[in-house]
Order: C-alpha cells, then sequence, then structure tokens
C-alpha cells in the first residue's frame, strides 16, 4: 500500500536534507499525501463522528486499518522521518518550501505510536518557527481594504479571505509556509493549483496526447485530496465551526470548483475513450460507484461502460509475486494464507504485477464456489449456502471436487462484474476435458438429492454428481485420443 509515494517521500526527505529545501510543487505533494493517508486513517475509528459523517468516509475511502498494521505503519515512518527533517532544518535556522507540508491546526488524529511521535515532532517544528511564520495562520489587516490572495500558488481549501467588519479583514490558512504565496497584486479568477493540474493534463490528452503513468497517479491524487478535502467540509459543517456559515460556503465553493476540475478530466478522458483512445489515462479511473465526485461521476461511469470490464478484487489461494500497489489498490494476505489483490481503479490489479494471460477463468456463481470451498476444503457443511432448483448437484460443484480429487486446484478467485474460478494455464490442461463437458448432461446423469438440510443426505447426491463427471471426462478423452489414432493412420495412408 503506497509503496510508489513511500518511496518518492524518502527521496524528498533526502534531497531536503542534502540541499535545504524542496521545490513548492513537491512540498504541496507531500501535504496532499499526507491529507489522503490522514483522512483514510480515521475510517476504522471514527465513531467519535456522527452517523452522517461515518457514512461519508465509508462512501469515499477504505480504511487503512483494513489491511494489517505493517503497511501502514511504513507509511507513518516515511511521514516522520520528513517531518524529523524538516525539524532538523527549522532548528538550524531554515525554512522555505518544507514548512508549507505542516497543517495548521494539526491533521486529523491518528490512533498509532508512530502518528504520536509525529504530532510530537510537528509541535517541536511550529514551537520553533520564526514569529512571522508561527503566529500566521489567521491574518487580520485593517490599514488594507483588499487584501489579495495568489490561488494560483495555493491548492483547494488553503486560505480563504472575509471581511467581517467595516475596516477589518480575516485571512484563514490551512498550513504553514505559505506566507511567501500571498501577494498585494490582484488576480482575478485564478485558479487554485490543483484545479490547474488537472485542467493542464486535460489539454495535453485533447490535444491527442497521452499522459504519463507518473502524471496518471498524480491525477489520481488529486481526485482522493478533493475527497478528502469534502469528507473534511462535512466534519466541519457539523462540527465546532457549524454555525460560521460564511466560512461553510468558502469551503463548499473550493471544494465544488475542485470537482469541476475533475469534471473537466474525466469529461476529456470519455471522449477520448469514445473516439477508441486507450494509454495511461485509463489508470486514473476509480471504479468505486460510491464515491462523492460531483459531476465527474457521470463521465465516470459513461467511461467504464465502454472499456472491457476490469477485475476489481483477485483471491489467490498461495501467495502471489505482488509488484507496488498504486493508490487505491490493496494487498494482503487472506484467510487460507494465500493473497488477496483488491483494486478501487482501473488498471490497479494489472499494475500490481497481475497478468490475466496466465490463467483460464470459468465463470462461475460466487455463491456455489464459496460453499464448495467450505465443504470440501474446510470440511464445514452449511446447507443455506447450496440451492438448486432441480434438487441436483449443482455441475460445477461436481466439476471443481472431481478436478480436486485429481491433484488440480484452481489458483483463485477472479472478481470483475461476474465472478470466474482461475486455473493455471498447465493446470487446467489436465482437467480441461472436466470443463468442457456441458452443464446440462452432468446434471442430466446426476441423481437427486435426498436433503441440502444436512451433509449425510446431501453427499450421496454430491458423490454421484462426481461419478458422472468422472465418466462423461473419461469418455471425451478415449475420444479425442481415438481422433488422434485416426488421423495418424489416415496420414500414413
Amino acid at each position: 500500500m503506497f509503496e510508489k509515494e513511500i518511496r518518492k517521500l524518502k527521496l524528498l526527505t533526502e534531497k531536503l536534507d542534502a540541499q535545504g529545501d524542496v521545490s513548492e510543487d513537491e512540498a504541496d505533494w507531500i501535504y496532499m499525501f499526507r491529507t489522503v493517508f490522514a483522512t483514510m486513517s480515521i475510517v476504522g475509528a471514527e465513531k467519535i463522528y456522527l452517523q452522517a459523517i461515518r457514512n461519508v468516509l465509508k462512501d469515499n475511502f477504505v480504511s487503512a486499518f483494513s489491511y494489517g498494521s505493517e503497511s501502514r505503519d511504513m507509511i507513518s515512518k516515511a511521514f516522520l522521518d520528513w517531518y524529523d527533517a524538516v525539524d532538523r532544518h527549522v532548528r538550524s535556522g531554515g525554512t522555505g518550501n518544507c514548512i508549507s507540508t505542516v497543517s495548521y491546526p494539526p491533521d486529523i488524529w491518528i490512533d498509532s505510536p508512530a502518528e504520536e511521535n509525529i504530532r510530537k515532532t510537528i509541535y517541536d517544528i511550529v514551537s520553533n518557527l520564526p514569529e512571522q511564520h508561527r503566529k500566521f495562520p489567521v491574518i487580520e489587516d485593517e490599514e488594507r481594504s483588499v487584501y489579495c490572495i495568489r490561488t494560483g500558488r495555493m491548492l483547494s481549501q488553503d486560505v480563504y479571505y472575509r471581511q467581517y467588519r467595516e475596516t477589518m479583514h480575516q485571512i484563514i490558512l490551512s498550513r504553514y509556509g505559505l506566507l511567501n504565496r500571498l501577494s498585494d497584486a490582484n488576480y482575478p479568477g485564478e485558479n487554485t493549483k490543483d484545479v490547474n493540474y488537472l485542467l493542464s493534463v486535460a489539454e495535453k490528452v485533447k490535444n491527442g496526447q497521452d499522459i504519463t503513468e507518473d502524471e496518471a497517479d498524480d491525477v489520481y491524487l488529486v481526485l482522493k485530496f478533493a475527497q478528502a478535502l469534502y469528507v473534511n467540509q462535512k466534519i466541519d459543517n457539523l462540527g465546532y465551526n457549524k454555525n460560521d456559515k460564511e466560512r461553510q460556503r468558502i469551503k463548499k465553493k473550493q471544494v465544488d470548483a475542485l470537482m469541476g476540475g475533475l469534471a473537466v478530466w474525466y469529461r476529456t478522458v470519455y471522449e477520448a475513450v469514445g473516439s477508441g483512445r486507450t494509454g495511461n489515462f485509463l489508470y486514473t479511473l476509480p471504479t468505486n460507484d460510491r464515491y462523492n465526485i460531483g459531476r465527474a461521476k457521470t463521465y465516470i461511469e459513461r467511461t467504464l461502460k465502454m472499456l472491457p470490464p476490469d477485475y476489481t478484487v483477485l483471491l489467490f489461494t498461495k501467495k502471489a509475486d505482488v509488484r507496488e500497489t498504486p493508490v487505491d489498490c490493496y494487498a494482503f494476505e487472506n484467510i487460507s494464507g494465500g493473497t488477496t489483490v483488491r483494486s478501487y481503479r482501473y488498471g490497479g490489479a494489472r499494475r500490481s504485477g497481475f497478468d490475466p494471460g496466465k490463467y483460464i477463468t470459468i465463470p462461475v456463481s460466487g455463491k456455489l464456489l464459496n460453499w464448495w470451498e467450505k465443504v470440501f476444503l474446510r470440511n464445514s457443511y452449511h446447507s443455506d449456502d447450496c440451492i438448486s432448483e432441480n434438487e441436483k448437484c449443482p455441475a460445477i460443484v461436481a466439476k471443481l471436487e472431481y478436478s480436486r480429487r485429481q491433484g488440480v486446484l484452481p489458483a483463485g478467485t477472479f472478481i470483475s462484474q461476474d465472478c470466474f474460478v482461475a486455473f493455471d494455464k498447465k493446470e487446467y490442461e489436465k482437467c480441461r476435458y472436466v470443463f468442457e463437458i456441458p452443464d446440462e448432461e452432468i446434471e442430466k446423469l446426476s441423481p437427486r438429492v435426498r436433503s441440502w438440510d444436512n451433509r449425510e443426505d446431501a453427499m450421496p447426491a454430491i458423490e454421484g454428481a462426481v461419478g458422472v463427471v468422472r465418466m462423461l471426462s473419461s469418455m471425451r478423452r478415449d475420444r479425442d485420443g481415438y481422433l488422434e489414432d485416426d488421423d495418424w493412420l489416415e496420414i500414413e495412408r
């Protein structure tokens, strides 16, 4: 989880130590990554929030706590190393872009030892900042009638300005280190930096070009950042600042503007796919239909309907060789000791190292597959899971069980819009004759079950169906062998 992002964060930490700062864009990337991770991390501990907030969280983020502490701790450790480097930099009298990775107020509370150390480090950073940086998050100005903000150098919800008295103006900033981005000049109608980025890559695709894989990942990070700001706005709207209507109006306006930028991007992707194009821009498509992303959702849904279905879940029976998983794609050990890959993003499974060409997939009811695994692999009989309208053992159950007894087990279960049982190609060849038998032939010859209520009544019918599969597969194998011999005789003549 986040392997690529962790590697980039480590490189930027080394750059800060070696060169004394990072670029403005690099600092903004770290801040966005931190915001996304922090929001993910409260999904598993959201009991402190109202039910409405819990629903919004679960609709937009998969809990970082769902995939084991090891991956989560690796991310926190990388952030701790970063903030330690910032702390050393500030203690030695330095400032610069790196300061803008420190949020104000401190970001969402994450309950873990590593995050506790990060909170302490951030407190030290702020305590050691020069006074003009430490006290800036709320700026009040009685002298100027207008205080202009260079929004083109800000991210969404970084800053908002309001006049609350005739001569009093207030600027509220979301993080430290943004003083040098404020301006006396007026920049009317300027978009924020994240919106401008979406518009720039959209223009690139409109001109017939593709984007790089890194650019696709940056677009997807902006998507998750937009969702994090949406969640933050909902929390703020129902929390301490719920009565500050002007604050809520401005925050919502900025979220809406970012969602508008996403709509432009995904409309561009929709038009490109509609014209027959493919490319790295497909990697920016989320596949979770619960996401709150405004008008962009319509273009995403239309685009996905034009594309081949993508695997969203891969359940391997053994440990799989998984590469770096992109954002919104997760790999973890399942209960059988194998690997599960869960992707909420188009192409996520393939980018994690999955090669569909290595497998033969057979459509199957997920319910029946689960029942077969329980009965024969885990010796746990449950009557409710296996329902056959004609009171016979389902053909796929008999095929799977006969193959298992021949030493051939599935490599796993793959799920897209449908469910498939998957076999390694070499293994499949050992039982190819089994799965080529039409289901109707098996069920026509199979005995009826006395009752599904208990194992003793059901097993005779299941064993009978397995026997039918044995007979029919043997007949097919013998027939094909006879035809091959006959072909050789014809050649000799």
